[in-house]
């Protein structure tokens, strides 16, 4: 995170704590939009991904069973951190996409696409 925060900062000029207020929500953007793109070459079907970033952005999801007011809240509070894991989930779908691409194809780009990829993932 630290690795997206420090340019902006010295690009921009504006305060850290700015910085960190926004970036969950933008982050949190930036993963839907991960997920519609994942979705639609996956599938080749804009309303499968439509689907699918809807539901990955208004799914109330807890494996710890609690109850769904508490789930939202929790979840919301989460999106709108700005937690490296967050920076890190966004990388997460492309590095497994181009994976599964470069293994049905074997095409040099889609290996140094998932390489580049990975090394954001692992990096954030």
């Amino acid at each position: 995170m630290d690795n997206f925060l420090i340019p902006l900062h010295k690009f921009t000029n504006v305060e850290i704590y700015q910085l960190i207020r926004f970036a969950g929500p933008l982050i949190g953007t930036l993963i839907l939009i991960s997920v519609y793109y994942t979705t639609l070459k996956t599938t080749h079907s804009k309303f499968a991904a439509i689907v699918a970033a809807f539901i990955y952005g208004s799914w109330p999801f807890n494996p710890l069973g609690e109850k769904a007011t508490q789930v939202a809240e929790s979840n919301m509070a989460r999106e709108t951190l700005a937690l490296s894991m967050e920076f890190g989930r966004l990388f997460l779908l492309p590095t497994i996409f181009y994976a599964a691409k470069y293994i049905a194809t074997s095409q040099k780009r889609y290996l140094f696409l998932f390489f580049q990829a990975l090394i954001i993932l692992t990096t954030s």
